[in-house]
C-alpha cells in the first residue's frame, strides 16, 4: 500500500531507513495493564514480548540484566506507540508493501547469519517470536520514516557546489573515514550536562557503547547501538570534523549541541584510502549521505515534539 498520497516508498535513502531492527524479559501469567499512552495501552505480555525482541536482534543486550533490558524494551515501545499513533493520523492501518517487507527481513536474516526462510522462522521461534512481531517493527519504522520524507523534503538543502570542491581538493589524495557510533541524549531540568555525561561514560565502563545507547540514547540508532557505520569526513559538519580530527580509535567526544539533542560520538576505527576519485559516485553517496544526516535531524526533532503533545502514563 503506498501511504501519503501518491509518494512512492524512498528506498534509495538506505542510511535513513536502515534503522529498523532490535528489541524484548521475564515470565508472568499476569497480563497487566502497566502504561496507557492516550488511549492505548502497555501491558506486561507486551514488555516480555519486546524483551524477546532485542534479545533475538541484538546479542549485545543479553549480556545486560534482566531489569535493565526490561527498561530498555518499555521505553522501545513507548517510543513505538507514539509514533504509531502518530502515523494513525495520517493513514487507516500500519501496514506497508510485502515486497518491502520482505527486503529488509532478507537482510535481516543475512545479519543475524540464518541462511533460509525455514532456519530465520526457528530462529525467532526460539525467542518466542512470529513474523507478524517483526512485519509489525517494520512497518511502523518504514513509516515513521516516509512521514518524515513527506513533511520535511522539501526542507533539505544540499550545497551540492561546496560538496565537489571538497571532494576535489581530496582528488589523488588520502581520504580519511571514520567508523562511527552515536549517544544522543536531552537533559532533564534538575539534571545538567556534565552530571549526566558522567552516568553514560559510567555506564559505557560498565556494559559497553552500544548498550549505553539502548539504555541511554533517545535516537532511533540506539537500536543498532548506535551505529553510524562508516561516515567519509567531508560529510561531516566543520564543528565535528574539527573535534574528530585531535581523537584517536576508541576515543568519545565531550557533548556535542545538535538540534535534536547532545551527541556523543564514539571512533570506532579510521580508515585512510588513496585512490583516484571517482566524482560522479563520490557525489552521489555524499548528497544522500546529507540527504539522511538531516533527515534523521528532523526525525529526532518532530519525535520530541509530539512526545511533549502525548500523554504517557505508567500505571
Amino acid at each position: 500500500m503506498t501511504l501519503f498520497g501518491n509518494k512512492k516508498m524512498k528506498f534509495i535513502l538506505i542510511l535513513f531507513l536502515n534503522v529498523v531492527f532490535i528489541f524484548n524479559p521475564v515470565n508472568s501469567l499476569e497480563n497487566k495493564i502497566l502504561i496507557k499512552i492516550n488511549n492505548e495501552i502497555i501491558t506486561y505480555l507486551d514488555i516480555l514480548d519486546e524483551m524477546n525482541y532485542l534479545k533475538a536482534f541484538n546479542k549485545n543486550i543479553r549480556s545486560l540484566e534482566e531489569k535493565q533490558i526490561y527498561e530498555i524494551a518499555k521505553k522501545s515501545l513507548v517510543r513505538d506507540k507514539i509514533k504509531s499513533i502518530e502515523i494513525l493520523r495520517y493513514v487507516d492501518k500500519i501496514e506497508v508493501n510485502q515486497k518491502y517487507i520482505n527486503k529488509i527481513i532478507k537482510l535481516t536474516q543475512e545479519k543475524i547469519g540464518t541462511n533460509s526462510e525455514n532456519e530465520f522462522k526457528n530462529y525467532i521461534k526460539n525467542f518466542n517470536l512470529n513474523l507478524s512481531k517483526i512485519e509489525t517493527k517494520i512497518s511502523i519504522e518504514a513509516l515513521w520514516n516516509e512521514l518524515i520524507i513527506s513533511k520535511y523534503s522539501k526542507k533539505i538543502k544540499i550545497d551540492e557546489s561546496n560538496i565537489k570542491n571538497k571532494l576535489l581538493a581530496k582528488d589523488n589524495k588520502f581520504i580519511k573515514k571514520y567508523l562511527l557510533s552515536e549517544i544522543l541524549f536531552a537533559v532533564d531540568k534538575n539534571n545538567d550536562i556534565n552530571t549526566k555525561f558522567s552516568e553514560i561514560k559510567d555506564s559505557i565502563d560498565k556494559v559497553g557503547f552500544e548498550n549505553t545507547s539502548l539504555i541511554y540514547s533517545i535516537s532511533d540508532s540506539s537500536k543498532v547501538g548506535g551505529k553510524l557505520g562508516w561516515v567519509n569526513e567531508n560529510s561531516l559538519s566543520k564543528k565535528i570534523k574539527l573535534i574528530l580530527k585531535n581523537l584517536k580509535i576508541g576515543d568519545l567526544t565531550n557533548p556535542i549541541t545538535t538540534p535534536g539533542g547532545l551527541l556523543i560520538l564514539k571512533i570506532k576505527d579510521i580508515e585512510l584510502t588513496k585512490k583516484k576519485l571517482d566524482l560522479k559516485k563520490e557525489m552521489k553517496d555524499m548528497i544522500m549521505l546529507e540527504k539522511n544526516n538531516q533527515l534523521n535531524q528532523y526525525s529526532n526533532i518532530y519525535f520530541k515534539k509530539i512526545s511533549r503533545n502525548t500523554e504517557v502514563n505508567e500505571l
